[in-house]
């Protein structure tokens, strides 16, 4: 009986065993012939261990990109191929800007590891911003500088480092007040110090209060709940109480897919971290004149003084679980009382602190206006619209053809050296749809498109890259690698079969083999 299962586990192990590791480690191969539908499809079917590989001669569309970063962000093994190498300095494209309201600017410079390289940013109005920044061990370093168009319409910012310059551009919606929703319990001085704040700064503060006993404080228009379609209406939610389990998943949704921006403030913070991430949060003494923050460069920090604050101490969020870095506010000590967190395309600013002694007990009124204000603004910095255009160089005398990807406007503005028109897409025979428009003086032409989310933003020259595809496919956890030539993936392809499974089929049969000829020398049957 032994032998006979013997028998058949070796007869098992012949039939399936170059099979090992083979289709479920196949790449998936992705390149300029690969359709956006089919690409999508394959994503949603799987097996969704399989890694996925984007190899062409052109960098991936919008559309495809942002099915790659996807990918990459829920965690799949994603790697796409570069040819040639990338440049030492790069500027992300701007998403929708706001004019007078600060948004992010992501600048990557590469250079020796440990290096100290000055950023200088200069817009069109002339002012200039200087933010010091080091190269990490890998010799690249990506940060977040904020801009502040200075007017609606197009408005340009040029970024220096070292010897390399890059302009970037953006198209700039009218002047609007920052929508914010604000949810507490019964009053506290945080909530009234922090209400202040944002509306000293211009904001547009819709208020609820819960006192309990199924009775509230509102503002006209306040929704009774955080549902999706309440939300829908605002920038930044400002949670200052408990908040409905109901709502809680809208809320999530609404950060993750809409890229609203989520404040928790003060011992719900505490309390959400706590039973999220540790088992205590305990409210803490934090000398205030020891705060150090290290987020990004486009927030201020917390003005200092010689006051001593109650805190609750939060942990640090750690990379890999919903969040791709974790700038934090410390005293140099174990205890965390801010953290900042990329959820998807959101943001969400936790803090156990209560600021309101540097307005009232130290007298920084104004500094403490201008710290929330540039929360706030970070917050509702996240919202975007999926729709872009790419196309060739702009060419005096030659008609331009751009094309639209993502969300379709009604309609584009074109702004230039000499012109302001509206153009509206054309659809084509393939589904596609295409601006067009006659180049009369060489410059910095500019379209773009008010939507409902937002007002995308392209120049003349093309907005798809290796450049853009690095940044936003890197950053959601894929991997960029430069290649000589873009097919070249030095040797064997990522994820093909490993030599492992081979080894173990060969030296199994090889035993089996060994075992039945010393058999039959014997005499064996």
């Amino acid at each position: 009986m032994m032998r006979a299962a013997l028998a058949l586990g070796l007869l098992v192990l012949l039939v399936v065993g170059p099979r090992l590791g083979g289709d479920e480690t196949e790449p998936l191969a992705v390149d300029g012939s690969t359709t956006e539908v089919s690409l999508a499809q394959a994503l949603a079917t799987g097996p969704f261990d399989r890694p996925t590989v984007y190899s062409a001669s052109t960098p991936p569309s919008g559309v495809t990109q942002a099915l790659l970063a996807g990918a990459a962000e829920s965690g799949r093994r994603v790697e796409v191929i570069v040819p040639g190498a990338l440049p030492a300095l790069t500027v992300s494209r701007l998403g929708p800007l706001v004019a007078r309201r600060r948004a992010s600017l992501y600048v990557t410079v590469r250079g020796t590891a440990g290096a100290r390289i000055p950023l200088v940013v200069d817009d069109a109005s002339g002012a200039t911003d200087t933010v010091t920044v080091e190269v990490g061990p890998s010799g690249v370093t990506t940060n977040a500088i904020a801009v502040e168009p200075t007017r609606a319409g197009a408005n340009e910012w040029t970024v220096h480092a070292g010897g390399a310059s890059v302009v970037a551009q953006g198209w700039a919606r009218p002047e609007a007040p920052l929508r914010i929703l604000m949810l507490s319990g019964p009053p506290t001085w945080e909530g009234r110090y922090l209400l202040r704040a944002l509306e000293a700064a211009g904001s547009d503060v819709t208020v609820r209060q819960e006192l309990g006993r199924e009775r509230s404080i509102t503002t006209r228009g306040a929704p009774a709940t955080a549902s999706a379609s309440a939300l829908e209406g605002y920038d930044v939610l400002v949670v200052l109480g408990p908040v409905a389990a109901s709502s809680e998943a809208s809320i999530e949704r609404w950060v993750a897919e809409r890229g609203g921006g989520l404040l928790l403030v003060g011992s719900i913070a505490g309390r959400r971290a706590s039973a999220a991430r540790t088992p205590s949060s305990a409210p803490v003494r934090a000398d205030a004149s020891r705060l150090r923050w290290s987020g990004p460069a486009e927030l201020i920090p917390l003005p200092s003084s010689d006051l001593t604050v109650d805190a609750a101490a939060l942990p640090v969020p750690r990379s890999g679980q919903r969040v791709t870095s974790a700038p934090t506010l410390t005293d140099g000590t174990d205890d965390v009382y801010t953290t900042v967190e990329w959820v998807g395309r959101g943001r969400i600013f936790t803090t156990g602190m209560e600021t309101w002694p540097w307005a009232m007990e130290a007298g920084l009124g104004e500094a403490h206006r201008l710290y929330w204000e540039s929360v706030t603004e970070w917050l509702g910095g996240g919202l975007r619209s999926d729709t872009h255009l790419v196309g060739p160089t702009v060419h005096v005398g030659t008609v331009w053809t751009g094309r639209v990807e993502g969300m379709m406007p009604a309609t584009f503005e074109l702004v230039g050296p000499d012109r302001k028109e509206t153009l509206r897409p054309v659809r084509t025979s393939d589904g596609a749809h295409l601006v067009r428009f006659l180049p009369t003086e060489a410059g910095g032409y500019a379209l773009g498109a008010d939507l409902h989310f937002g007002a995308p933003v392209t120049t003349g020259h093309e907005g798809g890259s290796w450049v853009e595809a690095a940044l936003e496919i890197g950053g959601a956890g894929g991997t960029v690698r430069v290649a000589s030539a873009a097919g070249d993936r030095g040797g064997r392809p990522l994820g093909s079969p490993t030599p492992l499974p081979w080894i173990a089929f060969a030296t199994l049969a090889a035993l089996a083999g060994a075992s039945w000829a010393r058999r039959r020398i014997r005499g064996l049957p």
